[in-house]
């Protein structure tokens, strides 16, 4: 006979033929013993026994690996981190738009120092996506993570405040090449992603 209509039981779901259920059609739940007899509907089970199972069957696997949008969102703290770096502190930097002399030179390095400070934070917030974490890729890329956030309010804090600060602009290019290059050899790129910084 043709299945007729799929029938919740607290948290299972079971098929139902002829006013019986047939085990042979589920054999999950014939595995985990969770079947009457042939003339006897399924027995009641608790709903904490059947929530425990799931819990042992999904709880390693939820450790050790991060979900795909939780990457997402790590890739993305760190793309916006990049793009802020990138476009608003290394370009200007190459192009001299901070020596003296400069056309809006003190302009430009303020800007940068907000720059940065955005940047710091986006670091910040994938750093704590890091914590406890199992999954190699987020603990690879996030043990390179709170030194260069440290690196970023540092040099963004000078430059804020109208100082030049010159090496500490080419350690912070040094520091993000290491950490994109990191992410490349663990299969995941990390792009710049354009988002609106606020006052620039």
């Amino acid at each position: 006979m043709p299945v007729t209509r799929l029938v919740p039981v607290q948290y299972e779901y079971l098929l139902k033929q002829n006013g019986r259920y047939d085990k042979s059609l589920v054999p999950d739940f014939h595995m985990w013993g969770l079947w009457g007899t042939e003339t006897e509907p399924m027995l009641q089970i608790r709903p904490a026994i059947v929530l425990a199972a799931t819990l042992v069957i999904t709880a390693p696997l939820q450790g050790a690996q991060a979900t795909a949008l939780e990457k997402a969102k790590f890739v993305f703290h760190l793309g916006a981190a990049y793009y802020a770096f990138n476009t608003w502190v290394w370009k200007p930097y190459r192009q001299y738009e901070f020596k003296v002399g400069a056309p809006n030179q003190r302009t430009n390095i303020v800007k940068a120092g907000a720059a940065l400070l955005f940047a710091g934070y986006q670091v910040n917030s994938a750093i704590k996506m890091t914590r406890n974490t199992q999954d190699p890729f987020l603990k690879r890329i996030g043990a390179l993570l709170p030194n260069f956030s440290k690196s970023l309010t540092a040099v963004g804090d000078d430059l804020k405040n109208g100082r030049f600060n010159e090496q500490g602009i080419q350690q912070l290019n040094r520091s993000a090449t290491t950490l994109l290059n990191t992410a490349q050899q663990q299969g995941q790129t990390i792009r710049p992603v354009a988002v609106p910084i606020p006052g620039l």
